[in-house]
C-alpha cells in the first residue's frame, strides 16, 4: 500500500474527534465515580492518568491537524511519522483503562462499577471499530486492550458472569468482521477516489489539448466548465472567465460586438441558437456551435477560424485573380460579364474592349519569361491607372486583357479611351537596363447594339482585336458584321493550312541575288508558295503569319530548307541557295540538326547554302543562339540578316553576332529615285556593312535606275523583279542562262524587259 493511501486511512482519525473526546470523558467520569465508591488509592491514580493522557491525545491530534493543514498539505511521510506517538499515546490509553475495568471487575465488590466498567469496555471498543477501521490493527489492538479484561475478569468471577464473557468474546469477533469489512470498503473508496481522480486528470488533459474551446453551462445559465482554448479563441486572459458567471457576463467578457440579429450565436449562447461565426471587436473570427443538455443546461463549443477565413479569402482570390498581375481573371470577368449583361434590361448598357499586346511575344521569348512577366505587370499597371473605379479589367492569359466599362454607349469616347490605352502602354518600359517597347491593339463590342450574350459579345470583340492587328497593329477597331465573315474566312485558310504539308500543297519558287560583279555571282533566296485546292497560288503574305500564330511554321520551314537544299543539289556548283529561317525554327534548338540532316540528304556542300534569319530570332544576346550561329558558320554556311534597318537595328547585333551579310529592307530602294533621305539610309548601311567586312544585298530593285544607283552607292549584291520574278525550280536554267548571257553594263538595258516581268 502506498504512503498515500495510508494517509488517506488516517483521515477518519482526524475528522471525528468529537467521538474521540467523548471517550475519554466516559473514562474520566468512571474515574471520578470509583474515586467515589472505592475506598482505596487506586482510582485516584487511574483518574490522574486519564487526565494526563486526555492532554497528549490532544497535543498529537492537533500536531496532525496542524501538518494536515500546512501550505504543502502534509508530506506523506511527514504524516505517517506524525502518527506514531498518537497511535502510542492511544494504546496506553487503552491499556490503562483496560486495566481498571480488571480491578473494578476483580477487586471491587462494588456491582455498579462492574456494570459501569462492562459498559465502557463495550461502548468504547463498539467506537473504536468505526473510527479506526482505517487503521485495522491499532483498531483491533484497542478492541482486544478494551474487551480482553472484561472477558478475563468475568470468567475468573464466576459462572454467573460467563454470559458476559461469551457475550463479550463475540462482541470482539463481530467487531472483527465490523473493522475488516470497512477497511474493504475505505479501500473501495480510496481506489473509486483515485481513479476518478485521474478521470478528472484526464478530462483536463483532454479539455485542454482539444482544438476547440468548451464552455458548460447549467439549466440556470451559469458557467459550470470552461477551457483554456475557449480562453484562447477569444484572446482571454486563463482567469477571465471562471464558474458561476452568467451569459451576458461572459458575452461581455469575451468582446463580442453587439448582433444586429437577436438569434446571432455568441459565446454565452444558449440552445436553439444557430451555429455560425462572429467576429470579436480585436478582428478575430470565431466558430460557434451549441448543443442542449438533459439537465436543461448546454455546451458551446468554438473554434478560432480567423486563419482559415484568411486563407479561405486568400484561395477564393486567387481563384477569381491573375497570380502574376493580381487583375481579375477570365472567371471574374465572366461574372462580370454576366451581371452587366443582366443589368442591360435596366437600360444600362457597357461596352467591352479587348486588348492584345504587339510585339510582346519576341520579347518573351528572346529576353525570357522573368522578362515578360514583369512587362505584363508594368502594363497591367497602366492599363488599371487609364480606367474608373466601376471599370474591370482582366488578364485572360498571355498578353490578352479585356476590359467592361458600365455606362458607356458613345462610340466616339470608347475610341478616345482606347486611343489612350494603346498610347500609355506604348511608351518604352525601363527593365534591367533595357528600355523595352510593346503596342496594343483593341477590339472593341458596344452592348445593347451587339448581341446579348456575354459569349457572343467576347466573340465580337475578339473578331474586331484580330481586324486591328491585320491594320497594321497598334491600332482600334469595333465589331462590324463584316467581321463575321473575315473570321469565317481565316477559320477556313487556318484549318487547310494544317493539312496543306501533308497532301503536298506547298511550293518552292526562287528568285535570283546578283553580284555587281564582272561576271556576276548567283544565289537564289527559295519563298514559300502555297497551291490550296480550288484556287489560284496563294502568295506568302496570306498565310505566314497564319502558320506562326498557329505554331505550323516549324515543320513548314524544315520541310522548305530540305526541298531547297534538294533542289541546289542539281543547279550548277558555282550557284548557292539561300533560305529563310523562322525565329521559332532558330530557338527550337534543332535546327544546327535539321540543317546538316538536309545536307547530308542532299549532298549539298555547306559553302553553297546561306541561311536569312530576321532581328527577331536574335532580340536577345543570348549564349545559345550565339553558339548555334557559330556552328552554322563554321561548317561553312553563310548567315544574312533580313529587312535591316526597319527593326530594332541595334549595331550591337552586327558587334555580337557572327553574320556574312545585310538586306537592306526595299522600302528604302523604293525612294532612292526620289528620297534623298532614302538614299542617305541605304549609303549609311552600305558603308557599315563594307567596314565590317559583310556583303550588303539590296531587296526589291526593279528599275535599271535603282540598279544605277545602287551600283554608285556602293552596293554588292542585287534582288528584284529586274532580273526575275520569284519562279519555279524548274525554270531556274533558263533565269541563269538569261543572268550569264550579259555583262553588268548590259543588265540594265537588256533587262529592261526582264524576264521576270514577261513571265508574270
Amino acid at each position: 500500500m502506498s504512503e498515500e493511501q495510508r494517509v488517506q486511512l488516517l483521515a477518519p482519525l482526524l475528522d471525528h474527534v468529537a467521538s474521540l473526546i467523548l471517550a475519554h470523558l466516559a473514562s474520566v467520569l468512571l474515574g471520578c465515580i470509583g474515586v467515589a465508591r472505592i475506598e482505596a488509592a487506586w482510582p485516584a491514580w487511574f483518574l490522574a492518568g486519564n487526565l494526563i493522557l486526555i492532554l497528549a491525545r490532544l497535543l498529537t491530534l492537533r500536531r496532525l491537524q496542524r501538518l494536515r493543514a500546512s501550505p504543502a498539505g502534509g508530506r506523506p511521510r511527514d504524516m505517517l511519522a506524525a502518527s506514531r506517538p498518537y497511535f502510542a499515546v492511544g494504546l496506553v490509553w487503552v491499556g490503562l483503562n483496560g486495566l481498571f475495568g480488571s480491578l473494578c471487575l476483580l477487586g471491587s465488590e462494588d456491582e455498579v462499577m462492574r456494570l459501569l466498567a462492562i459498559a465502557q469496555a463495550f461502548g468504547i471498543a463498539g467506537g473504536t471499530a468505526s473510527r479506526a477501521a482505517g487503521t485495522p490493527r491499532y483498531a483491533l489492538l484497542q478492541i482486544v486492550g478494551w474487551l480482553l479484561p472484561v472477558v478475563a475478569g468475568t470468567a475468573i468471577s464466576g459462572p454467573d458472569y460467563w454470559g458476559i464473557t461469551l457475550l463479550a468474546l463475540l462482541y470482539a469477533a463481530v467487531l472483527d468482521l465490523i473493522v475488516r469489512r470497512h477497511f474493504r470498503h475505505m479501500l473501495a473508496l480510496i481506489a473509486a477516489e483515485r481513479a476518478k481522480d485521474a478521470l478528472a486528470g484526464r478530462l483536463a488533459v483532454a479539455l485542454g489539448n482539444m482544438k476547440q474551446g468548451l464552455a458548460l453551462y447549467d439549466a440556470a445559465g451559469r458557467l459550470q466548465l470552461v477551457n483554456r482554448r475557449f480562453h484562447e479563441a477569444f484572446g482571454l486572459a486563463p482567469d477571465d472567465l471562471v464558474p458561476g458567471m452568467t451569459e451576458a457576463e461572459v458575452t461581455a467578457r469575451c468582446g463580442v460586438p453587439g448582433q444586429d440579429a437577436p438569434a446571432a450565436p455568441g459565446p454565452g449562447s444558449g440552445p436553439g441558437r444557430p451555429e455560425g461565426r462572429l467576429a470579436t471587436h480585436d478582428g478575430r473570427v470565431v466558430a460557434l456551435a451549441c448543443e442542449a443538455l438533459e439537465d436543461g443546461g448546454w455546451v458551446v463549443t468554438c473554434e478560432d477560424v480567423t486563419g482559415r477565413c484568411r486563407d479561405e479569402a486568400r484561395i477564393a482570390h486567387m481563384a477569381r485573380h491573375d497570380s502574376l498581375t493580381g487583375l481579375p481573371n477570365r472567371a471574374l470577368f465572366a461574372e462580370r460579364m454576366e451581371q452587366a449583361v443582366a443589368r442591360l434590361g435596366g437600360g444600362e448598357p457597357f461596352v467591352l474592349l479587348y486588348l492584345d499586346l504587339d510585339g510582346f511575344k519576341a520579347v518573351n521569348d528572346t529576353l525570357g519569361h522573368a522578362t515578360g512577366d514583369r512587362l505584363l505587370c508594368l502594363v497591367a499597371g497602366r492599363i488599371s491607372a487609364c480606367l474608373r473605379e466601376a471599370d474591370t479589367v482582366a488578364r485572360l492569359g498571355g498578353d490578352e486583357f479585356a476590359i467592361l466599362m458600365p455606362g458607356v454607349k458613345c462610340p466616339a469616347a470608347t475610341e478616345l479611351i482606347a486611343h489612350l490605352l494603346i498610347r500609355v502602354i506604348g511608351l518604352p518600359c525601363g527593365i534591367d537596363g533595357r528600355q523595352l517597347v510593346v503596342g496594343a491593339s483593341i477590339g472593341a463590342a458596344f452592348a445593347p447594339a451587339g448581341a446579348a450574350s456575354p459569349d457572343s459579345l467576347m466573340r465580337q470583340a475578339d473578331m474586331a482585336l484580330y481586324r486591328a492587328k491585320e491594320s497594321g497593329r497598334g491600332c482600334y477597331r469595333r465589331f462590324e458584321p463584316e467581321m463575321e465573315r473575315r473570321l469565317r474566312v481565316r477559320q477556313s485558310l487556318e484549318a487547310d493550312l494544317r493539312g496543306a504539308l501533308g497532301r503536298g500543297e506547298f511550293e518552292l519558287h526562287y528568285q535570283p541575288i546578283v553580284s555587281l560583279t564582272t561576271p556576276p555571282e548567283v544565289c537564289f533566296e527559295a519563298l514559300l508558295r502555297w497551291r490550296r485546292p480550288g484556287r489560284d497560288l496563294v502568295p506568302p503574305g496570306s498565310f505566314i503569319s497564319v502558320l506562326e500564330e498557329t505554331g505550323l511554321i516549324a515543320p513548314v520551314g524544315a520541310w522548305a530548307l530540305r526541298t531547297a537544299c534538294a533542289d541546289a543539289a542539281g543547279w550548277p556548283a558555282s550557284v548557292r541557295v539561300a533560305v529563310n529561317v523562322s525565329p521559332a525554327q532558330f530557338r527550337s534548338g534543332t535546327l544546327v540538326a535539321e540543317v546538316e540532316a538536309a545536307l547530308a540528304e542532299s549532298r549539298l556542300p555547306a559553302a553553297r547554302l546561306d541561311l536569312e534569319i530576321t532581328e527577331a530570332a536574335i532580340l536577345t544576346d543570348d549564349a545559345a543562339i550565339l553558339a548555334t550561329l557559330h556552328r552554322l558558320r563554321a561548317s561553312g554556311i553563310r548567315v544574312a540578316l533580313d529587312d535591316f534597318g526597319t527593326g530594332y537595328s541595334s549595331l550591337s547585333y552586327l558587334r555580337h553576332f557572327p553574320l556574312d551579310k545585310l538586306k537592306i529592307d526595299r522600302s528604302f530602294v523604293v525612294g532612292l529615285d526620289s528620297s534623298h533621305a532614302s538614299a542617305s539610309i541605304v549609303r549609311a548601311i552600305v558603308t557599315l556593312a563594307r567596314s565590317l567586312g559583310l556583303v550588303s544585298i539590296a531587296e526589291g530593285v526593279e528599275t535599271p535606275e535603282q540598279l544605277h544607283h545602287l551600283r554608285r552607292l556602293g552596293c554588292d549584291e542585287i534582288q528584284g523583279h529586274l532580273f526575275a520574278a520569284p519562279r519555279p525550280n524548274e525554270e531556274v536554267p533558263a533565269m541563269l542562262r538569261r543572268i550569264h548571257e550579259y555583262t553588268l553594263l548590259e543588265t540594265w538595258i537588256h533587262l529592261s524587259r526582264p524576264y521576270g516581268r514577261a513571265q508574270e
